[in-house]
């Protein structure tokens, strides 16, 4: 595929995919999902600087709305790469789903008869949380690094997050 690189072909066709995406979601229909998806690879090829960022953010969105945190923790992943402008919020993002995955996992845990299923959960869960707190980690570095008015805009952001208000 040939990489294109102008604006008013890459907003074209945004519009075009996410008119696709809007009538896969009405119809229900799997073609429909197919097209939207078969049209998501053709813009990620054709303007690979453009919608990668861009169209993995809207997937990890995607994925978080259907609770699927863990699918969208590795789309976070993949935008977690240092230097970039997505680095900081794709840190944090995954953490937070890996967060959403271990408690969902977590729930599951009282409704299993055997115990060694009960025991792969919590294990899971284990694991989910640790990923989730390396990735906290690595944000809370990489926010110490940015710039004051940098601080502010994230403390902003963590600060408005309920999980992180605190109980009067």
């Amino acid at each position: 595929v040939e990489q294109l690189t102008k604006p008013v072909q890459w907003e074209a066709c945004m519009l075009k995919l996410q008119c696709l995406e809007k009538i896969a979601r009405l119809t229900k229909d799997k073609a429909d999902e197919r097209a939207a998806e078969d049209y998501r690879q053709f813009v990620t090829r054709g303007f690979p600087n453009e919608a990668s960022a861009q169209l993995r953010t809207r997937a990890a969105v995607d994925l978080e709305a259907a609770q699927k945190f863990l699918e969208a923790a590795s789309e976070w992943e993949k935008l977690a790469v240092p230097g970039k402008d997505t680095y900081e919020e794709a840190l944090f993002m995954m953490g937070l789903d890996l967060y959403r995955e271990g408690k969902k996992v977590s729930g599951d845990i009282p409704k299993q008869k055997v115990q060694a299923e009960k025991d792969r959960l919590q294990k899971a869960v284990v694991d989910h949380w640790t990923r989730a707190l390396d990735s906290f980690k690595k944000h809370h570095a990489a926010v110490d690094k940015l710039t004051t008015k940098g601080l502010v805009v994230v403390a902003r952001r963590v600060d408005s997050h309920q999980r992180f208000q605190t109980p009067c």
